[in-house]
């Protein structure tokens, strides 16, 4: 079992991965600055993810961003998560029609950007078909819940989180590539890439959520300690007696250590499948994990609040400014 230390050494960032990660998150943070205050007069929410997956999909298919893409990703993920929520305040899942209304909203302001949109009619019409075909998997897929009597095992929570999750990143792969023109035979790779990019984000998301969420809500990293119930033990009775804010992978390797070898390996399998799509953006998704992971704290809150960046950071343009100088 490796030990803190050498885990740590294997998180270390590369060169490259470094300034691929720079690289997104120059143009990531130019997107967030101008889409999260355009849509902020429409009460919509612009969710980090759009800043992370758009530079993705510009590695994975060479094309430049389409303005005509950027609030459509948003309404993807408000979308995923309205639909979530439908089961968890529920109860029991809502059949077809039920899901259908409880979903109205979104879709009603989704297809109404598609229409705004300056894309060719038909254009628009392709991909107002592809997500009616991916609304009835997301709905299948959230459905698989109904099917955990207990705490689900990996393979059931990777199932669900990929005909969820993976569904809307589908779903960005799909759009991107009819808006900006890609080749239709490089299409399908994209879309794979994409569904495993989706993937490693959640695996990062879940690991961020630990202390929020129950196993029961399809967790990847509470279905990984399913199957180490001494581990999972000893993590919940840390959690319940956590007072500051410890680095969760600090407190998996020393409490859960098979769990942490498992996880990390979940990830490479999805990072290894794109590199063979995309070595860019590989990359690029090896420089995110690397620098997330070990940064990841427990901490009630958003997005930001579970990331300890700003040391990074501050190191990151120091480092910048001394090879310029």
């Amino acid at each position: 079992m490796r030990s803190k230390e050498v885990l740590y050494n294997d998180l270390r960032p590369t060169l490259p991965e470094r300034l691929a990660v720079a690289d997104m998150l120059i143009k990531g943070g130019i997107i967030y600055l101008r889409e999260s205050h355009k849509l902020s007069k429409q009460e919509v929410t612009w969710y980090p993810l759009g800043s992370l997956c758009l530079p993705i999909m510009h590695r994975l298919t060479g094309r430049n961003l389409s303005n005509d893409i950027l609030p459509l990703i948003t309404y993807i993920s408000e979308y995923v998560r309205q639909a979530d929520d439908l089961f968890d305040v529920g109860g029991k899942f809502p059949d077809w029609e039920k899901y259908q209304d409880g979903t109205i909203q979104t879709k009603t302001r989704l297809s109404n950007a598609v229409e705004k949109s300056s894309l060719d009619p038909i254009k628009k019409q392709e991909m107002l078909k592809r997500f009616e075909a991916l609304e009835r998997k997301a709905y299948q897929g959230f459905q698989q819940k109904e099917e955990w009597e207990n705490d689900p095992s990996f393979e059931q929570a990777y199932n669900y989180r990929l005909d969820t999750v993976g569904t809307m990143w589908e779903a960005v792969a799909l759009w991107w590539s009819i808006a900006t023109d890609v080749p239709e035979e490089k299409r399908e790779a994209v879309r794979k890439a994409m569904i495993k990019t989706g993937m490693v984000s959640q695996y990062l998301d879940d690991l961020m959520d630990m202390s929020d969420d129950t196993p029961m809500d399809g967790n990847l990293v509470w279905a990984i300690l399913n199957e180490n119930q001494e581990e999972k033990k000893a993590i919940e009775e840390v959690l319940q007696n956590i007072k500051s804010k410890p680095k969760i992978m600090d407190l998996f390797v020393q409490y859960a250590p098979k769990s942490v070898e498992r996880f990390l390996k979940g990830i490479d399998t999805e990072l290894i499948g794109i590199k063979n799509i995309s070595p860019s953006a590989e990359r690029l998704g090896r420089g995110i994990v690397k620098i997330a992971l070990p940064r990841i704290v427990i901490s009630k809150g958003g997005f930001y609040n579970k990331l300890t960046l700003l040391p990074y950071l501050q190191k990151f343009l120091a480092h910048r400014d001394l090879i310029r100088s």
